[in-house]
């Protein structure tokens, strides 16, 4: 399994929400090999449709293997990014109120912010090499035409 898996591009690649459970993720699993079964395909998209098979297998064992591994949902970007937008809100209304958190409160407060913003650069990081990535497939098959 590869490190620093994005189970949101996973659970969105199999067509769910982040953190379905076990049986929704086995349940689409079945819809999509059913889907994308090569033998339901002409001999040309055989080998395309094989391919995605195996790229879904691969997404719906990485998920189940964390579940059996944590017995939870995994992580979720979405998540952090909406805990992070908590944290800077409960932040600034500290600031307004005059900072009534004293010592390590504020120290806490600050470097879980800095975590949660560093999380953020790093979401918006894959975002912009998932953009480009699929602004080369574009051009690419632009340039096929």
């Amino acid at each position: 399994m590869r490190t620093n898996t994005n189970y949101d591009e996973l659970y969105s690649y199999i067509g769910l929400e982040p953190g379905a459970p076990p049986n929704a993720i086995k349940s689409a699993k079945k819809r999509l090999n059913l889907k994308y079964h090569p033998d339901r395909y002409p001999a040309s998209e055989q080998l395309r449709r094989t391919k995605q098979l195996q790229a879904i297998n691969e997404a719906v064992q990485q998920l189940l293997d964390y579940w059996n591994a944590n017995h939870v949902a995994p992580p979720s970007e979405t998540k952090n990014v909406v805990g992070l937008l908590g944290l800077l809100a409960r932040a600034l209304v500290a600031v307004g109120q005059g900072c009534r958190f004293v010592g390590r409160s504020v120290l806490v407060l600050v470097s879980s912010a800095a975590r949660a913003f560093v999380g953020l650069l790093g979401l918006l990081a894959r975002a912009l090499v998932a953009l480009g990535q699929a602004a080369v497939s574009w051009g690419a098959l632009c340039w096929r035409s």
